[in-house]
């Protein structure tokens, strides 16, 4: 399948899932911290849905301290179950944490779980708190995106570039907003300047510029930028993918791009 919007922008949750990421919290009865640091090492230790479980039981023992929810709706995050996640940062939110990686998390949630419009508010918290927020920028864009803003998202990709000249998710995100909104050459030009090289970076702008390319309907150089990645026919089916996305909207291209669901009308 295409490497399409870079995502890892928008987590919110870099290296887990804020301040209490990786060390057992204070608050709390000890039973709470007990199960709480079983948990902590259980998700360490790649058991998701074990450590899911265990915070969900910690949730339970201390219903008012918001932890436990923040830990367990990026382990649902994780785990792809993007309604729940939702559920459990909301729960968080409404018991007082709303520190701004609890509302990307929450953000990133809505979008991955179709409910983008939702996700603009969040991101708009994040940014009220830190208005530098480089991934809340990232996040608010995709969920403009998601929603058909098209030139709102720009305008938040380059924010972020301002301050962050050399990111490439949002250089990617930007480029892809430009083809979502029919200027194929211009985002073809951003990508082709990053698509060069062995990086993992420059892989990820040229299976973007090929999607590009194929939303322009020029499937041959689609292919020859393919080719230096993929089998062919891996080639063949990224091509049906950009063909399936041609008649759609640009709302609907940008669900499938993003592999989200779209949002039921």
């Amino acid at each position: 399948m295409v490497l399409a919007f870079v995502l890892a922008g928008c987590s919110g949750l870099p290296g887990g899932s804020g301040d209490d990421a990786g060390k057992p919290t204070a608050a709390g009865s000890p039973a709470f911290q007990q199960v709480m640091r079983v948990a902590q090492l259980t998700e360490k230790g790649g058991d998701l849905a074990s450590a899911a479980n265990l915070y969900r039981r910690a949730h339970i023992i201390e219903p008012t301290v918001p932890v436990a929810l923040v830990r367990l709706g990026k382990v649902l995050t994780d785990l792809g179950d993007f309604a729940s996640a939702a559920v459990a940062y909301r729960q968080a939110v409404a018991l007082g944490d709303t520190r701004p990686q609890v509302r990307k998390g929450l953000g990133k949630a809505l979008i991955a779980s179709g409910r983008a419009e939702e996700a603009i508010a969040e991101y708009d918290a994040a940014l009220g708190a830190d208005p530098d927020d480089i991934e809340a920028l990232n996040g608010l864009g995709v969920a403009f995106n998601m929603t058909g803003q098209h030139e709102a998202a720009e305008n938040r990709y380059l924010d972020g570039l301002e301050r962050a000249p050399e990111n490439k998710s949002l250089r990617n995100n930007l480029a892809l907003s430009l083809a979502l909104g029919g200027e194929y050459g211009e985002a073809a030009t951003m990508l082709r300047a990053i698509a060069s090289g062995r990086t993992p970076d420059a892989a990820t702008a040229r299976h973007n510029l090929a999607l590009v390319y194929g939303l322009w309907g020029r499937d041959t150089e689609a292919a020859e930028i393919l080719r230096r990645d993929l089998s062919q026919a891996e080639i063949d089916n990224n091509l049906a993918f950009y063909r399936s996305l041609q008649p759609l909207s640009s709302t609907e291209r940008a669900a499938r791009i993003f592999g989200f669901p779209a949002r039921a009308r």
